[in-house]
């Protein structure tokens, strides 16, 4: 048989305090309930995006792995000696 009503009982059918509305991003309704008027936020331009110089992300390297010698070979040292002591 067909249904009329919906298929799935939403659980929250009111807006939370954490609910942000899309129109005048304010809190506590949603958006097809907003009677206000949209908020204007001024945002930079794609060619100001553009024209700002990028820092790239640098991230910290250890002193291990700044060697030219692999880490690996630094382990296998290790090994190899405590094989040497148990002997």
């Amino acid at each position: 048989m067909y249904r009329t009503g919906p298929r799935y009982h939403t659980a929250q059918a009111k807006a939370s305090t954490k609910t942000q509305c899309q129109k005048c991003l304010e809190y506590g309704h949603w958006t097809y309930e907003c009677k206000k008027d949209r908020t204007y936020k001024s945002r930079p331009t794609r060619t100001q995006q553009l024209k700002k110089p990028i820092s790239l992300y640098e991230p910290e390297i250890p002193d291990e792995l700044k060697d030219k010698q692999g880490l690996a070979e630094k382990i296998l040292k290790k090994k190899e000696e405590e094989r040497k002591r148990k002997r």
